[in-house]
């Protein structure tokens, strides 16, 4: 969804703030920008996922380094988010839209179904191709112990 730069002039980069992702997603952006960059924006990892407390070390002022296909998934369907949840509507998911932080969240909204493709598309293809030993998908980190 954020490959509409039309829309998203106005935003300032929120999809930049606080990305989740993936350990493959992970190795993709520091490829990119370089360990140190990486580190130096202290990642947190969780299990396989990782996040950074502030800002993405991928943001620039004229967008993102990564092209829109090698953005993490977060990233590609922002403002648009999805939260897992127990009875999600999308394959265990609830994709709610953040109202607060994108200034043209009406013209995002008239696009939800075809968001909702692109997330299943691309959950479609992230479970088909899991990284060796690794779980699939975020249901590993909402498991009990």
């Amino acid at each position: 969804m954020t490959n509409a730069p039309d829309l998203c002039r106005e935003c300032g980069g929120h999809c930049c703030l606080h990305p989740v992702m993936t350990d493959e997603e992970y190795q993709r952006l520091v490829s990119v920008i370089g360990e140190e960059k990486a580190r130096n924006a202290a990642p947190q990892q969780y299990g396989t996922l990782w996040m950074f407390r502030e800002q993405c070390p991928g943001k620039r002022s004229d967008g993102c380094v990564l092209e829109y296909d090698d953005r993490p998934l977060t990233c590609k369907v922002y403002p648009f988010v999805a939260i897992p949840a127990l009875t999600g509507s999308v394959l265990g998911h609830e994709i709610l839209l953040d109202l607060r932080h994108c200034p043209r969240w009406k013209e995002f909204g008239e696009r939800y179904e075809e968001t909702k493709q692109e997330f299943i598309e691309l959950k479609s293809r992230e479970a088909a191709t899991p990284a060796p030993g690794k779980p699939r998908g975020l249901k590993h980190m909402f498991r009990r112990q």
